[in-house]
């Protein structure tokens, strides 16, 4: 994957010890700062922070193509194969040169569809040994089938699933379905995988991000399974 292809992206990074797990962060904007502090709030272990912000977010994080679930919006590309592998291949290990990270851990994050992200990389890779999807846009359409009809997940990532409990009560279908979506796949995963956790947030999907985020790192950071 030619790296000049995602050019446009920009990312941080926080360095604690050197072969501390490396977590990676995809966000919708830079809140770097205020989530490295509501991370040390959380857990007193080392951790290190690949932070990914100006994506382009309903693109390079969805798993497939499909229509845009709001009116006069455009259409969701489906680029999250190729930005997977760009992040795999080429971002990671060019951060970890950089900063002289030497993670044999690496964890993957993420809220909303950046949450879908993450949870579509454990059918792709094994590169992430645990997973996070926080408030996860997991009522992407089909997405659900998508992993009920996928191989069988022996053997893969730790996997961490919060929802706001008000989540459900948006006013579109899809995103009203997504309480209902997220426990679905919850069950799923547990009868797949050997360790996987879900719990709910209080608030509407907007609600304390960066705290829901932190608490969800330092989950896999303290390996509170």
């Amino acid at each position: 994957m030619n790296s000049s292809h995602f050019d446009y992206i920009k990312y941080k990074v926080y360095k604690s010890e050197e072969n501390a797990p490396l977590v990676v962060v995809n966000s919708f904007e830079d809140e770097f700062e205020e989530l490295v502090k509501e991370i040390k709030k959380f857990t007193t272990n080392f951790f290190n922070l690949l932070y990914i912000y100006n994506l382009n977010w309903n693109d390079d994080l969805t798993p497939y193509r499909t229509k845009s679930i709001f009116k006069g919006e455009k259409d969701f590309e489906g680029n999250a194969k190729n930005y997977l592998k760009f992040l795999v291949s080429a971002l990671i290990p060019k951060v970890k040169i950089e900063a002289n990270i030497l993670s044999k851990e690496n964890y993957l994050v993420g809220y909303s569809l950046a949450g879908l992200f993450a949870i579509y990389s454990v059918f792709e890779t094994k590169y992430f040994s645990k997973i996070a999807s926080i408030s996860g846009s997991l009522w992407y359409p089909d997405f659900a089938s998508f992993i009920k009809n996928s191989r069988d997940l022996q053997g893969f990532p730790k996997i961490y699933l919060s929802l706001g409990d008000k989540e459900k009560h948006a006013k579109n279908i899809f995103l009203s379905s997504v309480e209902e979506k997220t426990l679905e796949i919850y069950n799923c995963f547990k009868s797949k995988v050997n360790e996987v956790y879900f719990e709910f947030n209080e608030g509407n999907h907007f609600q304390n991000s960066n705290e829901r985020i932190a608490k969800g790192i330092s989950f896999l950071v303290d390996d509170k399974f």
